[in-house]
């Protein structure tokens, strides 16, 4: 049997200097900052208010006499933009120029609704009028919109399967806007 022998002693090898690093450089972050959206509450004639996402409210046929355009009534035709014979009529067609004789005589067509006086037919012209809207201040748009989310969470709690789907959609929707536009309120 041999002996064992010591191994030789290694080399004493300095450790090298730790190079100081540059700081690791992130890149740059891109972010995108969009304003909130707004929200809009509309006056209708009735006076119920309503909020719609756009400026522009629920359009409504209105007849022009109600904005103080004069009524046009006469016999065979229409004449002028006056008010002839006394009547004065809301009758709610869109400009209807042609004869305002029907199949009986009496202005009964499929043109729309007429009015027959002791001396005369009536056509009225109309147009369409949007409800007024104005913009909302930011911290109502996010009471509002909470509000409508509790609302929804309610009516989901007794409302039908069907009904159910469209209430998740609008949530999510409402979370989502919540989340952007108020800071996850």
């Amino acid at each position: 049997m041999l002996r064992p022998r010591d191994a030789t002693t290694p080399p004493v090898v300095l450790a090298p200097t730790r190079a100081v690093a540059a700081p690791a450089v992130d890149a740059p972050r891109l972010l995108v900052v969009r304003p909130p959206r707004p929200l809009y509450e509309c006056i209708p004639p009735d006076g119920d208010p309503y909020t719609s996402d756009s400026p522009d409210g629920h359009p409504r046929w209105v007849p022009l006499w109600t904005l103080g355009y004069p009524v046009v009534v006469g016999r065979g035709g229409l004449r002028g933009g006056i008010i002839t014979d006394g009547l004065r009529v809301d009758t709610g067609v869109q400009g209807n120029t042609g004869d305002m004789h029907g199949r009986d005589g009496h202005g009964d067509t499929d043109r729309g609704r007429h009015f027959r006086g002791e001396r005369g037919f009536a056509y009225g012209a109309g147009t369409w009028v949007r409800d007024d809207c104005h913009a909302l201040p930011q911290q109502e748009v996010c009471a509002r919109l909470s509000d409508r989310r509790d609302e929804i969470r309610r009516r989901f709690f007794n409302a039908m399967p069907s009904e159910r789907d469209t209430l998740r959609v609008e949530e999510r929707g409402i979370n989502a806007r919540l989340d952007d536009d108020c800071g996850g309120h």
